[in-house]
């Protein structure tokens, strides 16, 4: 009987990647009992050349396969068999910023998930645009410095067309119904729709601009990466504050979906999370001497950030009281990116040679 335990457990750990759990921690009053442990042990099938996962649509009716060359995959949701051949709805997509649930093809073609209908401008393949949320205009970054806007269905001439900025022109979207909002290199303008004449709120800084993040779901917060600090910018107030931290030789930005908690992850593998409440302010940072982020993501409400150390292993973290609620030993993983579901059940995750896992939240 000893022997074939043995077997067994030698049997367990020869898989690639392996998983164990570490011995749950004693649970702290202030920590909310409704932590659901992922069941790490069932993995999806491989999606090779996957570089992340994000979903779109009305209660995330469709999941997005962004892959290594480029292009993205995209189909429903309910259909993740772990098929690799599943029925994609649209390949070869580039998102119009602003909005995920709008995508266009090579060919220039811009679709609504779930809709058939396409309008055609193939001028804008390669340039940035952006859909209101009624669908009824399309908003293109013509060159550097113009825009127009386009009537969906009426691609003969556009309904309009300004000068944004002078130079340095780098993406656009739109923030709730009617405002438009556009980067440059240096500068952040806010637009009317309804009264495109007037003078646009403006928000000027100093340094050139890498990247940017926008906060659910009507992207009124944006985090300006402009090399070695993180602007949280409210567009509202068309304040911001600068967070302390250092991406100038890397690292990335990412809203929750409450809208109001960021995660700042840095090349030097640290992990900061910070909370609006009228004033942005530092909850939790990880990253010490000892112990580097590699990759991190918060959960959909902001309650939880789940993160990979240089091992392989995968914590899970109670933001406000920087518990760590659990911890899985997984030897020679090497993961790329985290997503959450915004169901808070299932989380995907990417690894470095472009395979995709799906793990399921239990009680």
């Amino acid at each position: 009987m000893f022997w074939m335990r043995l077997l067994v457990l030698l049997l367990t750990l020869s898989l690639s990647p392996s998983f164990s759990l570490s011995q749950d921690p004693e649970w702290p009053k202030d920590v909310p009992k409704d932590w659901a442990k992922p069941d790490l042990a069932k993995e999806s099938a491989k999606f090779p050349g996957t570089l992340r996962i994000e979903f779109a649509g009305e209660k995330a009716k469709y999941v997005i396969l962004h892959t290594t060359s480029g292009k993205a995959i995209i189909y429903e949701s309910k259909d993740w068999t772990g098929n690799a051949n599943d029925k994609f709805l649209l390949t070869q997509a580039y998102p119009c910023t602003g909005t995920t649930t709008y995508w266009r093809n090579y060919a220039g073609e811009i679709k609504k998930l779930g809709e058939t209908d396409k309008h055609k401008w193939v001028e804008i393949k390669e340039r940035p645009c952006t859909v209101t949320p009624d669908g009824n205009l399309i908003i293109v970054a013509k060159n550097d410095r113009t825009v127009q806007i386009w009537e969906t269905g009426k691609p003969t001439e556009p309904k309009q067309e300004f000068d944004a900025h002078s130079r340095g022109f780098m993406d656009l979207f739109v923030w709730g119904k009617q405002h438009l909002v556009t980067l440059a290199s240096t500068e952040v303008r806010v637009w009317n729709l309804a009264k495109l004449t007037d003078k646009p709120k403006e928000a000027i800084f100093g340094n050139q601009l890498r990247s940017f993040a926008l906060a659910k779901p009507d992207n009124r917060y944006v985090a300006l990466n402009f090399g070695k600090f993180v602007h949280a910018l409210d567009l509202s107030l068309m304040k911001g504050k600068d967070l302390s931290e250092d991406l100038e030789a890397g690292g990335r930005c990412e809203f929750a979906d409450d809208g109001r908690s960021l995660l700042v992850l840095t090349a030097a593998k640290t992990a900061t999370v910070y909370q609006s409440a009228g004033e942005w302010k530092e909850l939790l940072k990880l990253g010490d001497a000892e112990t580097k982020v590699t990759t991190a993501a918060l959960s959909p409400t902001g309650t939880y950030l789940a993160w990979f150390d240089l091992k392989g292993t995968m914590h899970f973290t109670h933001v406000a009281s920087r518990f760590e609620v659990a911890k899985y030993e997984m030897p020679g993983f090497k993961p790329g990116f985290v997503t959450w579901h915004p169901n808070g059940n299932e989380i995907y995750i990417t690894t470095e040679n472009g395979s995709a896992y799906r793990t399921v939240m239990k009680k």
